[in-house]
């Protein structure tokens, strides 16, 4: 599935918590959600619901469709932690004043869905609404809800990645807190910290809950990234080690999985119509390396491989079974040397194993792997220079417009690999119906952010064209 929601119903019509200044909280952090759900957790959360607790923890920051609230003004009431008597000699006892703000929701719209995009598999999904449905209150006690998974997601009244032609200091944006690597660790860790001071000790250290930072505004000024079709699911390569030079071979041997799993009727899969021509109007399934690559440490392994499935077969039974039925799989990956072995395992919390990081909009894009085309570039010789010709300018422009239409920018041709840890682009060896094919890597600027996924050329079914964005460090 692309989407998914989790909806949280207040049944007093009351949503009451603060935020740092002491004012009404509203939209309410997507953290919450976090906070509550290992609360609910608690010690004894079983293996499945904690994977689905660490998956929902490592998705991108949710868009919210909320109401429009009514703020029941609240007056500062005189507020004095309780004191056991082993810490009265200890610490002084406070007392200040404290509001306690509250929303009130409109009658018969007292949901609030945090919508997520991607893909969820379907034992995770029950695993986590199962975890989700012990969520008994989201803020204080005072805002009881009943959370569950939805399939429908509403049109979202605030999004999040705030886009540039809007200022810091506009009155509509939001700062709101999310998660971050590693968080479910954390928050269980100062749950248990908790649980053995107990409560009301715990009055006396209490530190603000960790979170990142999100901007978020609503949705009238967000403008949607170009070119987010698709959804790419992820597997995790084990076995014998592959490298970025070893792309088109894994991504062959991984394609023929597929379409072993599936039957070998997709066309979508196979790319081949009924006649034995090339399906030409049929959506295709992309299948990608994951290379790990653009930082420092970054070696080119190859960390897993995944699938662009477009809209059109997001809910294709038969793809999605396939999918399913290739984890674990053994993958053989003849090369140049001898025949190596492959499994595909779920994925962990590897970055280059997560979609966003292959989809996330940006203007900076660089090639994975390279593009190809038929021929030679130009009049001669296998490389082409980085200043190239005018027709193979034309000609890679005209494939970009193709990827991400609409648009407009800046490239650069090097046979010299774009990011760290790829290899340049004659390294990679290409099938013995591409052997003659030139092939070049790219570096693109576009105008505006450009959301992925990228692929680009004749070939950028079998894993040539692949772009990804360029790492800002």
């Amino acid at each position: 599935m692309s989407t998914i929601g989790i909806r949280a119903r207040f049944v007093a019509d009351v949503f009451a918590a603060s935020d740092a200044s002491g004012r009404a909280e509203w939209p309410p952090h997507p953290a919450r959600l976090l906070y509550a759900a290992v609360d609910a957790a608690g010690a004894d959360a079983s293996e499945p619901e904690d994977r689905a607790l660490r998956w929902l923890a490592k998705q991108p920051a949710p868009s919210i469709s909320c109401p429009e609230p009514f703020v029941r003004a609240a007056e500062p009431k005189p507020y004095m932690p309780y004191v056991s008597k082993r810490l009265k000699g200890l610490a002084p006892p406070r007392t200040n004043d404290r509001p306690f703000p509250e929303v009130v929701l409109p009658a018969g719209q007292e949901d609030v869905v945090f919508g997520f995009g991607g893909y969820w598999p379907e034992a995770l999904v029950a695993d986590l609404d199962r975890l989700l449905a012990r969520v008994r209150r989201l803020g204080t006690h005072r805002s009881p809800c009943v959370v569950e998974l939805v399939r429908t997601v509403p049109q979202p009244a605030w999004v999040p990645n705030k886009p540039r032609h809007v200022p810091d200091n506009h009155p509509d944006v939001r700062t709101l807190r999310w998660g971050y690597e590693g968080i479910v660790d954390d928050l269980r860790q100062e749950w248990r910290k908790r649980c053995d001071r107990g409560r009301l000790q715990a009055e006396f250290a209490r530190e603000p809950m960790k979170a990142s930072h999100v901007a978020y505004v609503p949705a009238k000024h967000a403008r949607e990234p170009r070119r987010r079709e698709g959804v790419v699911v992820t597997f995790r390569l084990a076995g014998d080690r592959f490298y970025a030079r070893h792309a088109i071979h894994v991504v062959a041997a991984v394609r023929i999985a597929l379409n072993k799993t599936t039957g070998g009727g997709l066309a979508c899969v196979h790319g081949h119509a009924p006649d034995g021509g090339a399906a030409k109007d049929e959506p295709r399934v992309g299948v990608i390396p994951l290379i790990d690559a653009g930082y420092e440490r970054s070696d080119g392994r190859i960390i897993g491989v995944g699938f662009v499935i477009p809209p059109a077969l997001e809910y294709d039974i038969r793809l999605l079974r396939g999918l399913e039925a290739l984890r674990r799989c053994s993958i053989r990956v003849p090369g140049r040397s001898a025949a190596r072995s492959a499994a595909l395992e779920e994925p962990d919390d590897t970055w280059a194993l997560n979609p966003e990081r292959w989809t996330r909009p940006s203007r900076q894009w660089a090639t994975v792997t390279p593009i190809v085309n038929h021929g030679f570039p130009g009049g001669g010789g296998s490389r082409l220079r980085p200043s190239g010709s005018g027709k193979v300018a034309k000609k890679i422009g005209k494939m970009l417009m193709q990827a991400a239409p609409a648009t407009s920018g800046t490239f650069e041709m090097s046979p010299e690999p774009p990011m760290r840890g790829l290899a340049p682009s004659q390294e990679f060896t290409a099938p013995e119906h591409r052997r003659w094919s030139w092939r070049m890597h790219l570096r693109v600027v576009f105008d505006e952010s450009v959301a992925g996924p990228l692929l680009v050329g004749p070939g950028r079914w079998q894993g040539w064209g692949l772009l990804a964005p360029v790492p800002k460090s």
